[in-house]
């Protein structure tokens, strides 16, 4: 029988750092590695930034902001 739900993508709200606070994560990133821990630092592609995220859920119900109107 076929699937009949509409298949979902997951979705996620990040926030993105700065130039200056992303080269001091990453600084943090590779100190760690250097001392043998487990990091992020072998990950250097641009999907891999640092971030904050928010939310992450299949079928967030993100919108379009609105605009008050002019008085």
């Amino acid at each position: 029988m076929p699937d009949l739900e509409p298949r979902r993508s997951p979705s996620a709200a990040e926030l993105l750092f700065g130039p200056s606070a992303e080269a001091a994560i990453r600084a943090e990133w590779d100190a760690l590695a250097a001392a043998g821990m487990s990091s992020l630092a072998a990950h250097t592609s641009a999907s891999n930034r640092a971030h904050l995220t928010l939310v992450a859920r299949v079928g967030v119900p993100f919108s379009q902001p609105t605009r008050s109107p002019a008085s």
